[in-house]
């Protein structure tokens, strides 16, 4: 029996959906929140083969693809929504009732199974994580699950002179996510609103002085086997907001906690399988340092129980025969100098790297077409490849010299 090519719908609003409980079936998201998922799908044409594809709203010049081709980078075909391959697999960023009524268009019967979202809801909620966290080592059980406003307020007064991180118990850390800092005034807007708009609980802990951030991908079987255990280095924001992937065979700053970190992918892996959830997780970790300046582990921050950016990035280390060290850099496009066409990109990029070796890609299209015409997208993925870390750092200072915008800078 042919195995049948991919699809991948990029939901990646699927996080927000789940916050808003039945309402997210249906409701419309704000303008600015549907054009942020509309843009991020050309981020995903790596995730896949040449096989597959990757379904767009907006139409992605010609251009683009002929620069991919030639730098030997084969990545999926695109289908521009509403349009569909209907003899596919649908592979959605995450399951939800949004990606089943797409699930509903393509060919009965060759659709594989995926979990109830009532397991994808709680696979996914911050509240179950975070007491999973506090379960694999006490030393986190100053963290808190409240879930009534006035409450936090008055928690939140109570501990003032603290430095504390809140989470909505959906979100991701792009949204979802509020520091506190000592003396400043406390969020009462932030607060207010989230409960407004619907949110059952924040999980608020306290702040951690982050070393580094790691990444943990893996798949659960129906029957709970687990199986493509992946470490990478996340490249975060102090805030902890999204800003890169780092991939390599031999990642240096994680071995020392591989054991730990195999340890918690089990039992996360054991308590996905009890609730019903099978499919891709991705599990949020970092090596923090304590007040006598010793590196600890927290081995779970958070659990996504879906797709990540890390798929494209895996698919295109994949691609580089999963040698070396590939750093892959989300940038936000305004912060970014870059030339409006491919050729002189080519050609400056030439000029950054024939100093130091290696390659540079753009792995996003420079801009998108839209029924106004074309626009740039707000977010810009580039990746740096090379035999050693070391060469993929230098690429990558010299890459921001060039071409971080200077009143960006800090």
């Amino acid at each position: 029996m042919a195995v049948l090519p991919r699809e991948f719908f990029c939901n990646v609003d699927f996080d927000i959906r789940l916050g808003m409980g039945e309402s997210g079936k249906t409701q419309n998201l704000s303008n600015a929140i549907t054009e942020y998922v509309h843009e991020i799908a050309p981020h995903f044409l790596f995730a896949g083969d040449p096989s597959d594809t990757v379904i767009v709203h907006h139409e992605i010049p010609h251009a683009f693809f002929n620069y991919l081709g030639n730098q030997d980078l084969d990545c999926s075909r695109v289908r521009i929504y509403p349009d569909i391959s209907p003899h596919s697999i649908l592979v959605p960023f995450g399951w939800d009732a949004h990606a089943e009524t797409i699930r509903e268009k393509y060919q009965p019967g060759t659709q594989p199974l995926h979990p109830e979202f009532d397991g994808v809801k709680q696979a996914n909620s911050k509240v179950f994580s975070s007491r999973l966290a506090m379960e694999i080592d006490d030393v986190y059980s100053e963290i808190r699950i409240i879930k009534d406003k006035d409450f936090l307020i008055e928690f939140l007064t109570s501990c003032s002179d603290e430095e504390l991180l809140l989470k909505t118990e959906f979100g991701h850390s792009g949204m979802g996510h509020k520091r506190i800092m000592p003396g400043n005034p406390l969020p009462l807007s932030w607060v207010t609103s989230v409960f407004e708009e619907g949110c059952q609980a924040v999980i608020v802990e306290p702040w951690m002085k982050r070393k580094f951030d790691i990444g943990i991908c893996f798949n659960v079987s129906k029957k709970g086997s687990i199986r493509n255990i992946r470490f990478h280095e996340l490249i975060n924001t102090a805030e902890g907001s999204f800003a890169g992937i780092l991939v390599e065979n031999n990642h240096a700053r994680i071995k020392p906690w591989d054991s730990n970190l195999n340890e918690t992918v089990q039992r996360v892996g054991e308590e996905l399988n009890a609730i019903g959830y099978f499919g891709p997780v991705n599990i949020d970790a970092f090596v923090w340092e304590d007040s006598s300046g010793h590196s600890c582990l927290r081995s779970l921050v958070e659990i996504n129980a879906r797709m990540t950016m890390a798929d494209p990035v895996y698919g295109l280390w994949n691609k580089l025969d999963r040698r070396g060290t590939l750093l892959w850099r989300f940038y936000s496009s305004r912060k970014l100098q870059l030339p409006d066409n491919y050729e002189e990109l080519v050609q400056q990029l030439d000029e950054v790297k024939s100093r130091i070796g290696g390659e540079i890609y753009l792995v996003s299209p420079l801009e998108l077409l839209s029924e106004n015409g074309p626009f740039t997208p707000k977010k810009v993925s580039v990746a740096f490849f090379a035999d050693s870390s070391k060469i993929v750092n230098t690429l990558h200072n010299a890459f921001n010299r060039r071409f971080i915008k200077r009143s960006s800078r800090k």
